[in-house]
């Protein structure tokens, strides 16, 4: 049990209203923060001391210092990180909104309208000097707007230098090298896939030995039964490329051919 329940307050600011959502070693709770009297989302970590929290506290703030500078529409911003007894909180804007599944089967031209934007701010973030490091549908949030926001960007604190979800990890990043550009580009390219077909690339045998060797099978058709452009088709699979020297060089590129699409 992590004892954590509505109306708690952590750090004398946070008052917990409701959980959002659970994950590995982390939830994730709505909460009213006081000092800046707004909602926000606030992922907690439970750690096995104080002490421990204090040293996890202090790795992730010079971690999430380059994520702090990032001020884009379509990425979620990060407040600070907080230590409270042997709890760990990151305060992050709360944001309510779609469902990203909701995404997965819909028609063609709505998943490539919701990717055009996350591809904006993948390009932005990497002019910044920032890769994301873990692209899935899982961090995708739907804002009140209908605008798609970025989150979770990967940190070295919570992967231990090994590969992220097998569901959109790149071969390069099977070895547990550090991701770069061309490994968000494989991994965007795993994301329009699962949207696209409903599942992630070789689902649901998805092995280290696969990803290295094998060329998912492509799609033909849409959630609505549209075929697919062959244009569309195309990007996929120059997107899963197992050599980061045949993917696009970056996000310009991918930017340009969703649009393309759509104007079509």
């Amino acid at each position: 049990m992590s004892g954590l329940a509505a109306d708690l307050v952590l750090a004398e600011r946070f008052r917990l209203r409701r959980l959002l959502g659970r994950g590995g070693s982390a939830e994730v709770w709505l909460a009213s923060d006081t000092a800046l009297a707004v909602d926000v989302a606030l992922k907690i970590i439970t750690v096995a001391d104080p002490a421990a929290a204090s040293r996890l506290a202090d790795t992730l703030c010079g971690e999430l210092e380059p994520l702090q500078r990032l001020v884009h529409p379509g990425i979620v911003r990060i407040h600070g990180v907080h230590a409270d007894g042997a709890r760990c909180c990151i305060s992050m804007e709360a944001v309510i909104g779609a469902e990203s599944a909701a995404l997965r089967g819909a028609a063609w031209q709505r998943i490539v309208a919701a990717l055009i934007e996350v591809v904006e701010a993948l390009q932005y973030a990497h002019a910044q000097g920032v890769v994301h490091g873990d692209l899935k549908v899982a961090n995708l949030l739907g804002d009140a707007d209908g605008r798609w926001r970025l989150c979770d960007f990967r940190m070295a604190a919570f992967s231990s230098g090994g590969a992220v979800s097998l569901s959109n990890v790149s071969p390069q990043q099977l070895a547990g090298a550090s991701p770069t550009v061309s490994d968000d580009v494989y991994a965007l390219g795993a994301l329009l896939y699962d949207l696209l077909s409903g599942a992630p690339p070789l689902h649901p045998d998805i092995t280290p030995e696969r990803i290295r060797n094998e060329i998912p099978a492509r799609p033909g058709v849409d959630g609505a039964g549209q075929p697919l452009p062959l244009a569309l088709v195309q990007l996929v699979a120059a997107l899963l490329e197992k050599s980061p020297a045949r993917r696009p060089v970056g996000m310009a590129a991918v930017r340009a051919v969703l649009e393309e699409l759509l104007q079509d």
